[in-house]
């Protein structure tokens, strides 16, 4: 019996054998021989520049800024470069290329197909009119900067500087680094503290302003002109109060046209009963008029009207001009509107989208590349600080740009004013950089440009 048990066991093992021998040398049996098909680049990095990949058209597109220096990206390898799997790339990437220009990779697939990418700079366009690419350069915070919260009011630029008021520092213009301490010997106050510029501003040709708050100097409103930071400024107004006027007048400034030529000097007036009221001082030929034209809106309530100014398109007439309005009466929820006055008085409300907040801080209009613009930096209820370009030749659809929303906690970082400030330095006429102080935040440096983005 167990003879028989072991022979029936050889014969199954010979039998099992048997069977396998014709399966492998049997073609009806082979495994398939698949290989991958896969031909993309899945990712793509070069020399700390963000890439942008579009399979779908087969390019990756390195984003680099109107100004960026192309030479910086000549012989250069990939910092990072994935591939589908099993597939291989021609050239390697491990050859130096010279990126400044169109460089063509090829992925060849596990199974043979192939598919060409084209590696590209961002390429831009000049725009014959108005505001194209627009960049952060920098960001500082309060810290960052040596300030305190409540106390800086407005900034301005003089060469490659601002100039943050109240304090007087001084910083670059290109980093936001703390370059010194303006001049305020002479300019008038009760004590040291006060014996400051409460709110700076810069003309249409950069000319760098500083005025009072009545308050502080004797009741009288003093404007200064500074040649040089390192330099005593020149006083170039004094306007003592008048019947009526607010002690806390001068708590904000603007001027339209050139200090030294034409132009005019806007100044708000705080009081309750006067509020509708701008100051607005005529400058011929670099003299100051001492007594002011007025102008009289119909701003609803002195409370968030009070940061508010008019701003003429001219430098030789008042109007037509833009002005920033509460739009609401004290105690109720605010929202504040952007308004237009024509040559004729009449007014025309501009809806802003998604709401513009509590107070428009700071406004000022400015031209670039043969368009005029309002620069406007405001704060909305909820303590979020905005940027906005505005196009005023649409009253329909005014924002061109606007800038990334900066938060902040009301109740470490806030305070009541919430105040702030817009200035702008303009290299050329198609470059400028726009400075935006945020009280209770920081300052932020945007680029503006005249080239627009070329969609490959």
């Amino acid at each position: 019996m167990k003879t028989y048990i072991k022979w029936m066991k050889l014969a199954l093992t010979g039998f099992l054998l048997f069977v396998i021998s014709v399966s492998c040398s049997d073609p009806l049996y082979e495994l398939p021989d698949i290989k991958a098909t896969g031909t993309d680049i899945t990712e793509f990095s070069l020399n700390g520049l963000s890439c942008t990949i579009n399979d779908e058209k087969g390019s990756i597109t390195i984003e680099i800024t109107p100004d960026y220096d192309l030479s910086l990206l000549k012989n250069l390898v990939p910092s990072s470069l994935k591939l589908s799997p099993y597939a291989t790339i021609s050239p390697e990437k491990s050859v130096s290329q010279d990126f400044s220009k169109d460089i063509q990779y090829t992925v060849t697939a596990e199974n043979g197909s192939q598919k060409v990418w084209t590696v590209t700079p961002a390429k831009y366009e000049e725009l014959d009119e108005g505001v194209g690419y627009i960049k952060l350069v920098w960001y500082k915070s309060l810290s960052d900067l040596g300030l305190t919260s409540n106390i800086e009011n407005t900034v301005a630029t003089f060469g490659d500087y601002i100039v943050v008021s109240r304090t007087g520092l001084i910083f670059d213009g290109k980093t936001g680094e703390k370059a010194g301490k303006l001049n305020m010997e002479g300019i008038a106050g009760g004590n040291d503290s006060q014996k400051v510029p409460f709110i700076l501003a810069n003309d249409s040709e950069g000319n760098l302003i500083g005025g009072t708050l009545t308050a502080w100097s004797g009741n009288v409103f003093y404007v200064y002109k500074w040649d040089a930071l390192d330099q005593p400024p020149s006083q170039i107004l004094a306007y003592p109060l008048q019947s009526g006027k607010d002690t806390q007048f001068g708590r904000k400034m603007s001027v339209v046209g050139n200090i030294n030529d034409n132009a005019y000097i806007i100044g708000d007036d705080y009081a309750a009963e006067n509020n509708r009221k701008m100051n607005c001082w005529k400058v011929t030929g670099g003299i100051v008029n001492p007594v002011p034209d007025i102008i009289e809106t119909d701003m609803q309530n002195y409370n968030q009207a009070g940061y508010s100014l008019v701003f003429p398109l001219s430098a030789l007439s008042l109007k037509p001009y833009f002005y920033f309005d509460s739009g609401h009466i004290s105690g109720s929820d605010p929202s504040t509107v952007l308004k237009y006055m024509d040559e004729n008085n009449n007014s025309t409300t501009i809806s802003p989208q998604g709401g513009w907040g509590r107070n428009i801080l700071h406004s000022i209009y400015f031209t670039f590349n043969n368009k005029n613009y309002l620069s406007v930096i405001s704060i909305t209820s909820d303590f979020k600080y905005k940027f906005f370009v505005i196009d005023p030749s649409d009253l329909s659809s005014p924002i061109v740009k606007f800038s990334d929303i900066r938060e902040y906690d009301s109740k470490t970082e806030g305070n009541g004013n919430n105040t702030g400030g817009v200035a702008i330095k303009r290299v050329s006429s198609g470059l400028a950089y726009v400075y935006t102080l945020m009280t209770s935040k920081g300052i932020a440096c945007y680029m503006l440009t005249n080239y627009s983005l070329i969609d490959k």
